[in-house]
């Protein structure tokens, strides 16, 4: 039996201070993602030289083993080296949403729903998510220049560790629960 999303998720997420990061590996795994991209951004307090990221890279890996045969999955998500808003240029897809607190403040809360309905089996999502304090501007202006498009993810700001997982809990739902 297939327990994959019928559409392949990469989550983008700006490293969070403490085990945040952990926490969000472990149940994004449990809830789809098939790709994940540490990034490291300007509010970034948490700062992994390649060194220190590849000491932490055999943990961050068990984690998403353990994770992805407790939850039944049929693969393993893959994790990437820290990389820079720049740097997610390759990394587009289909889709690319950002996560963003001025979005909500504005009450645009159309992209994110709109996404969803276009979606069809087989596409790839990029979502992206800021760690606290969330993205500079100039980095929004930088991922809107690469075709990323801002969204909201409701009336309230969420927490860093709570945007990825209430996404891939939208998407997973719009994928698998609601197109039952």
């Amino acid at each position: 039996m297939n327990n994959e999303l019928d559409v392949e998720v990469t989550l983008g997420y700006a490293l969070p201070k403490g085990d945040k990061f952990e926490f969000v590996l472990q149940k994004a795994c449990e809830l789809g993602v098939h790709h994940i991209i540490p990034l490291s951004s300007k509010r970034c307090v948490v700062k992994l030289t390649k060194d220190k990221f590849n000491k932490k890279l055999p943990r961050y890996q068990k984690i998403l083993k353990e994770a992805s045969e407790q939850s039944g999955r049929n693969r393993i998500p893959s994790i990437e080296e820290v990389k820079t808003i720049k740097e997610l240029k390759p990394y587009l897809k289909d889709y690319n949403l950002v996560a963003y607190e001025e979005t909500a403040k504005q009450h645009e809360h159309g992209e994110l729903f709109h996404t969803l309905q276009q979606l069809k089996a087989g596409d790839q999502l990029l979502i992206i998510v800021g760690c606290e304090g969330g993205f500079d501007g100039s980095e929004i202006q930088e991922l809107n220049e690469m075709g990323v498009k801002c969204c909201s993810l409701g009336n309230r700001i969420l927490r860093s560790e709570t945007a990825p997982l209430y996404l891939m809990s939208v998407i997973g739902y719009s994928r698998e629960l609601q197109n039952d």
